[in-house]
């Protein structure tokens, strides 16, 4: 269980029989993982619910069944309470349940060759049913058209439609060889790096344009695409002189927690070997002094 990537998008809670929402729905702990393991997938969905409560969107898609089942895996919860969850991803969008996969898969063969796959284990005889179509070549995820989707389900008469076109336009970018499976990031991070460095140069832009894009912009849909960006595409010179932009933006709302403390941990990682918060596997942590004085600044 432990092996297993989180890969978040939106989050919403629902019973596992009826498929109604729930949100700040925490299934109990079960002591079938760690502590850790739990309370980490915990937070993650108490941030979550936190940005759902305040979306203009209610009408969830098939990234919502996933991010919510798998958390419930990472939480130990029964089979029987998870796989409806996965049922419900492959009936509305096969490939992109077989692109979540396959990046899970790839990051912990990655990490250990020899490790058993996570997700056969967990779900044992039901896995063919899930997984057994799942083509064996790489799938190109569905990330970018999860954000025109998004696009699709908001007024953009009250926003600045352009500048949301413009941030779609990034992501595609962002997510073209990152956003395929984690073997294939890997395998052209070079490539990746050319389009990171345009990302960069364009956000730069964006930013000292329009300032943050903020709910007001963009829709509280897309208002952590410019924190996201920042994170993957930022070096060292980017994150000096647009982090404070951002901080601001966090302050303000404009930035949902589990964003910003992403783009907290690559910076501190970048900058100096180590992470606050936990959001990146293998790096390890700022001592105990660092991470208290960082808590407690943004109120974490």
């Amino acid at each position: 269980m432990k092996n297993l990537v989180c890969i978040l998008f939106l989050l919403i809670a629902v019973n596992s029989n009826s498929q109604t929402i729930q949100l700040n729905y925490y299934p109990e702990y079960s002591g079938k993982v760690s502590l850790e393991a739990y309370n980490m997938a915990k937070t993650e969905l108490k941030s979550i619910y936190g940005q759902l409560e305040k979306a203009e969107i209610k009408t969830f898609i098939y990234a919502d069944y996933f991010n919510i089942g798998a958390a419930y895996m990472r939480m130990g919860q029964e089979k029987a309470i998870v796989l409806p969850f996965f049922l419900k991803v492959k009936a509305l969008s096969p490939s992109f349940l077989c692109a979540m996969y396959s990046q899970v898969k790839d990051h912990n063969a990655f990490e250990d060759p020899k490790a058993e796959d996570p997700y056969k284990v967990y779900f044992g005889s039901d896995f063919d049913l899930l997984f057994g179509d799942c083509q064996t070549e790489i799938i190109k995820t569905e990330n970018v058209p999860y954000w025109r989707t998004i696009k699709d389900q908001i007024d953009v008469q009250l926003y600045n439609e352009t500048l949301i076109d413009e941030l779609i336009a990034l992501m595609e970018k962002d997510q073209f060889y990152r956003g395929v499976s984690f073997n294939h990031y890997m395998k052209n991070r070079e490539k990746q790096t050319i389009l990171d460095k345009e990302v960069r140069a364009r956000l730069a832009e964006i930013f000292n344009d329009y300032g943050y894009p903020t709910a007001e912009m963009v829709s509280a849909e897309f208002k952590n695409i410019g924190c996201l960006l920042l994170e993957h595409s930022g070096d060292i010179e980017s994150y000096n002189t647009y982090f404070g932009l951002v901080e601001e933006a966090y302050f303000k709302g404009e930035v949902d927690k589990h964003y910003f403390i992403m783009l907290i941990d690559r910076i501190n990682f970048r900058k100096n070997g180590y992470q606050i918060f936990g959001t990146h596997r293998g790096i390890p942590f700022a001592d105990e002094a660092i991470i208290t004085k960082c808590k407690e600044k943004y109120n974490l």
